[in-house]
């Protein structure tokens, strides 16, 4: 059993990212057309998405489900989220007009269009996962899972994993087709602060074929995974799990897992004693280096000084750019120029830290700036002024990465 091919590449979170951007393109034809949510919800909504007003019909009708009961009292707080995100995105009104209009603060706006993005989501989800499990019992070519196992083998189709959102994933699929409440699969994951590169589609894949397997020779019992993320690599244990003598039939699962695991360089082993599926699935932990500065030549620069520590660096000169990248790919670290001629940097930052996509991501400061502890209370990790020497780069993005100790930076850490 096989999730989608229709939609390869969704998780939760990034269905929150492209709604977020989505919905504030939302009378921006152009821009929302090349919204990924026109592929990853496609066969959710009854017509194409590649047309933007069909696009626009299902956001409506996500935002819609937001809308409390009309007995629900006028004044009641439940309206809030519904009322601030109509506001703001079906009538375009900015930030200041809908707080004068609601009567509310600032930071009441931003927590409760964040609820009501939330909540979307969570709508938009639940609809993707019942469009998926309907859509298991349409096997993928195994030619096309198995390029993307040696895409993932060579260091392709990498991007920033969340382990988490994978298996619950997993686990709303399998509760949909069981047609329970909760999930039959438990998922345990061992807690650990790096960000690790991988390819989700593929990891899904792999649990979910173990998983059926499980499910389906051992019927009424509850299967545990756990996951384990390594330096190098990612290891599950799927238990209990058939053990060969009792397969009958066969493992069709473990075997399309084995396959795909074995073919991007890992490994897949089925144990008797205690009865298991263990498999281990190599990651790539080369950060992204995100620099946004109005000179190219910076980025490239920072590039030089970087390349051999083992980090990608990709330059953007204007915040419209910086957007379009974090569209994309999330980066481990962000380096911002302050002072630029057609852009404001602490408006920028700012942006950054009120962004829920974005408020975890490291911002270093590399500026001719006169005012650090500005910047650091305004969220930056750790401020540095221009030139940048190599070595305190290095140094200060290890620190702020949780990669080293101590750097000669300005850092929040320090002060």
């Amino acid at each position: 059993m096989s999730p989608p091919t229709e939609a390869p590449s969704m998780d939760r979170k990034t269905l929150r990212l492209c709604l977020e951007r989505a919905m504030a393109s939302f009378y921006h034809g152009a821009k929302l057309a090349r919204n990924p949510l026109c592929d990853l919800l496609d066969g959710v909504a009854p017509r194409s998405l590649s047309d933007p007003a069909a696009l626009r019909d299902l956001l409506r009708e996500a935002l819609e489900s937001l809308r409390p009961s009309d007995r629900t009292p006028s004044d009641d707080p439940s309206w809030l989220p519904y009322r601030v995100a109509t506001l703001h995105y079906l009538q375009s009104q900015p930030r200041g007009v809908v707080c004068s209009e609601l009567g509310i603060s600032q930071t009441t706006f931003y927590r409760h269009r964040r609820r009501a993005l939330d909540d979307m989501a969570a709508h938009l989800w639940r609809q993707w996962i019942a469009r998926a499990a309907r859509a298991t019992e349409d096997e993928p070519p195994a030619s096309e899972l198995l390029a993307r196992a040696v895409s993932s083998a060579v260091g392709q189709d990498r991007q920033p994993l969340d382990v988490a959102d994978v298996a619950r994933g997993v686990q709303a699929i399998l509760a949909h087709l069981a047609g329970a409440q909760e999930s039959p699969l438990q998922v345990k994951i061992a807690p650990t602060a790096k960000p690790v590169q991988g390819d989700p589609v593929l990891l899904r894949q792999v649990i979910l074929n173990l998983a059926t397997d499980a499910l389906r020779k051992l019927p009424g019992r509850t299967i545990t995974l756990r996951l384990e993320i390594g330096r190098d690599s990612i290891r599950g244990t799927c238990q209990p799990f058939p053990h060969a003598s009792s397969q009958g039939p066969g493992l069709p699962g473990a075997d399309v897992a084995r396959q795909l695991v074995e073919t991007a360089g890992g490994q897949l082993a089925l144990h008797a004693t205690p009865p298991k599926a263990v498999f281990q699935l190599p990651l790539s932990r080369q950060p992204l280096v995100l620099c946004l500065d109005d000179d190219p030549d910076a980025a490239r620069l920072y590039g030089r000084y970087l390349s051999r520590a083992g980090y990608r660096v990709r330059g953007v000169t204007t915040g419209e750019e910086l957007l379009e990248t974090l569209d994309r790919e999330l980066p481990s670290v962000i380096l911002l120029d302050i002072l630029m001629p057609r852009e404001d940097g602490w408006a920028i930052l700012e942006d950054l830290q009120q962004q829920d996509r974005t408020r975890e991501i490291p911002v270093v400061i590399c500026s001719v700036l006169q005012q650090p502890d500005l910047a650091l209370s305004m969220g930056a990790a750790a401020v540095l002024t221009k030139p940048v020497t190599p070595d305190l780069l290095q140094r200060t993005l290890a620190e702020v990465l949780g990669d080293a100790p101590g750097s000669e930076a300005t850092s929040a850490a320090s002060r």
